[in-house]
């Protein structure tokens, strides 16, 4: 938001704070949230890093019931992408999101006798785009060459 110049400051900031804006930057993040009617996963299955797959990341959400032996359904599945990638993705349909995370969930938990499990129990879906909230416009702020000192000046008083 401070990058994007929608906040004003009366009186303006120091030159030193506006160069550190500037410097320190901004990544998308993008979660696509899968509501699925049964468990197909192992019992002791919580997460996993994918890391060349198309959600880097995936987890059960609420974690601690989910994972309980008496858990009842929906269950709630979260893919998780970051960075340029989650920017490509965010072009996509929100429904295609949904396609290709339970295409991701079927490579890994499917069977000869049940290929599609992720496929079949899914009931819905919901995506939240970080580069889209309005009092966000993005999830994690990264590193750059420029932005060495800068987050220190940021936490400075003014």
């Amino acid at each position: 938001l401070l990058q994007r110049g929608t906040i004003d400051f009366e009186p303006p900031l120091p030159p030193e704070h506006v160069k550190a804006i500037g410097a320190v930057k901004i990544g998308n993040a993008l979660k696509v949230l899968l509501q699925l009617s049964h468990r197909f996963w192992p019992g002791d299955f919580y997460d996993a890093v994918c890391a060349d797959a198309t959600f880097p990341e995936v987890w059960l959400t609420p974690a601690a019931e989910a994972m309980g032996p008496h858990a009842e359904p929906p269950f709630t599945l979260v893919g998780f992408v970051s960075g340029a990638r989650a920017d490509r993705l965010a072009t996509l349909p929100h429904p295609e999101l949904a396609r290709l995370l339970c295409a991701q969930l079927d490579a890994m938990f499917g069977t000869v006798g049940r290929p599609h499990p992720a496929s079949q129990a899914c009931t819905a879906h919901l995506v939240k785009d970080w580069a889209q909230a309005p009092h966000a416009r993005g999830a994690y702020s990264y590193p750059t060459p420029s932005a060495l000192g800068a987050r220190g000046q940021l936490s400075a008083p003014v």
